[in-house]
């Protein structure tokens, strides 16, 4: 269960960059300086990835950490 946690993690973070390069090619993008409306939502769709991976990781030390303690 926690490789496929972290599969989807790294899953999310993958389409959020891949959305952020790509968003070049998306129609709409003008040169007018502001960043595109594809390449903020695929940060913000990257950082969700990275937000989830680092959560698991802090859960993880949390429950060695409590089952070490109640030994």
């Amino acid at each position: 269960m926690v490789k496929l946690y972290y599969s989807l993690c790294g899953i999310v973070f993958i389409i959020g960059i891949a959305m952020s390069i790509l968003s070049v090619e998306f129609p709409g993008s003008t040169d007018s300086g502001e960043m595109p409306l594809a390449f903020g939502a695929g940060l913000d769709i990257a950082f969700i990835g990275i937000i989830g991976f680092a959560v698991g990781l802090i859960a993880k030390c949390l429950s060695t950490m409590v089952r070490k303690r109640n030994r």
